[in-house]
């Protein structure tokens, strides 16, 4: 065998070798990234029957007066599409950064409330 046809083939088996290596790296890297762009949450509108109810969310500034709870506002605030009044009073003491159940007299805070009426403030 000529030394120069064994250098030749040797080269083709290696840039083979080489392209198929590529080929492989580049399925692995193709694949890998359509599985993570699959697993990324779209914005997905929910679908709302004719029977539910769409409750948009609003904030509202009230002064504290005697008297007045957290579970109080809960009972009277909350949303009426199943949310718990301990779920209400964690969102109002998130919202206004308070670490118990206190409320102070005369105190403002701010509370978030639910209605069917869109409102637009433009």
């Amino acid at each position: 065998m000529n030394i120069k046809r064994f250098r030749r083939l040797m080269r083709k088996n290696w840039f083979r070798k080489r392209v198929r290596k590529l080929a492989v790296v580049w399925a692995l890297l193709i694949a890998s990234i359509s599985i993570a762009l699959s697993m990324i949450p779209g914005n997905k509108a929910d679908a709302v029957g004719e029977d539910q109810q769409v409750y948009y969310k609003y904030y509202d500034n009230v002064k504290i007066q005697k008297g007045d709870t957290l579970w109080g506002y809960a009972e009277k605030f909350k949303s009426p599409d199943g949310m718990t009044c301990q779920e209400y009073i964690n969102d109002v003491k998130r919202i206004n950064h308070l670490r118990d159940d206190k409320l102070k007299v005369n105190e403002t805070i701010v509370l978030p409330y639910y209605s069917t009426e869109y409102i637009c403030s433009r």
